[in-house]
């Protein structure tokens, strides 16, 4: 599992990069007490700024599911 710092980071790079900006609560719940799953990690990281993960093109959800992997330690 990432750590504090790593989720933090992996925040900010989706933000930057692919515009998913968490704040608040939303944001504290993905940092304190994230999903152990990537998938699971990204898609809730999806749902919180207000998409439907199985919405988005699949290239918006795969460069998602990517950066989260990443993390994760959990690259295919």
């Amino acid at each position: 599992m990432p750590t504090t710092a790593e989720l933090e980071t992996l925040l900010e790079r989706l933000c930057v990069k692919l515009g998913f900006c968490l704040a608040g609560e939303q944001y504290d719940r993905l940092v304190d007490d994230p999903p152990n799953d990537p998938i699971a990690y990204a898609e809730a990281v999806m749902a919180a700024d207000g998409c439907d993960p199985h919405a988005l093109s699949s290239d918006v959800y795969a460069q998602v599911v990517a950066e989260v992997k990443r993390v994760f330690g959990k690259v295919e």
